[in-house]
């Protein structure tokens, strides 16, 4: 990283601001996600769309995708025995790969995935998460027992969601997937910040908008994954338009 980015000025002594040695860490599987993400992201932009990426052709991206997730099972393995937020990204990768015909990457990936499963429909309550209070583990849980036929356990998950993720009559609270404690720490600074809805409730939103799709029917389903995505956005958007005195709350 620039020189500087580490300010002398921060204190890294507290759980809010890891140092460099800990950012460089490789053993921290609820990172490698997010990366993922971001390589089959560009992945869809270079295969549907022309000059939207010009650095690499599309199944470079795609293969990234998965190469970060092998590479998550050989250095943070322990993490794994989680679901991983955003996790339902790695489901995603494996239909892709499945679509473009590549058959060892897809096979590796999912007998990945078919062990994470296994283990987790031996477990009375599959969901877990790095800290016990967490609500993020559900999501990546849910989606792989539904795909490798885990019927019974899907439906412990979802029933645990649809347990802390109300459907109310208030725009703050309504689809909260229970995210009501990650408020004095926003990266390295001490603000005021997610005092309501957070990245939780978009997460937790997957799972209950695909029971959805499964059962259309059952419009309850369909207003609580509506107000976890809908109160997300919702947030952004007031921070966005706080006046000039309260924009130091502002998180972006």
């Amino acid at each position: 990283m620039p020189k500087g980015t580490y300010s002398s000025n921060i204190n890294f002594k507290t759980w809010s601001a890891w140092p460099l040695k800990e950012a460089n860490n490789l053993g921290r599987a609820y990172n490698y996600p997010h990366v993922a993400a971001a390589y089959w992201v560009l992945y869809r932009m270079a295969r549907n769309h022309k000059g939207l990426t010009t650095h690499h052709n599309w199944d470079w991206y795609l293969e990234h995708a998965y190469n970060t997730i092998t590479g998550m099972m050989e250095h943070a393995p322990y993490y794994t025995q989680f679901g991983l937020m955003e996790g339902s990204v790695f489901y995603f990768i494996l239909k892709d790969l499945k679509a473009e015909g590549k058959k060892e990457m897809a096979d590796k990936l999912e007998a990945i995935m078919k062990k994470r499963a296994i283990q987790w429909n031996k477990l009375e309550f599959p969901f877990g998460s790095e800290m016990p209070w967490d609500s993020t583990g559900q999501e990546e849980v849910y989606i792989w027992c539904l795909f490798f036929g885990y019927e019974d356990k899907a439906t412990v998950t979802l029933n645990a969601i649809l347990g802390y993720m109300p459907t109310l009559p208030s725009w703050a609270y309504n689809g909260n997937a229970r995210r009501y404690w990650d408020f004095l720490y926003g990266g390295k600074t001490q603000r005021i910040e997610r005092m309501i809805h957070h990245y939780g409730s978009e997460l937790n939103a997957i799972p209950v908008l695909t029971e959805y799709r499964r059962k259309p029917n059952d419009l309850y389903l369909l207003r609580v994954g509506y107000g976890g995505v809908l109160g997300v956005l919702l947030i952004l958007r007031k921070m966005v338009l706080l006046p000039a005195p309260f924009m130091r709350f502002r998180q972006v």
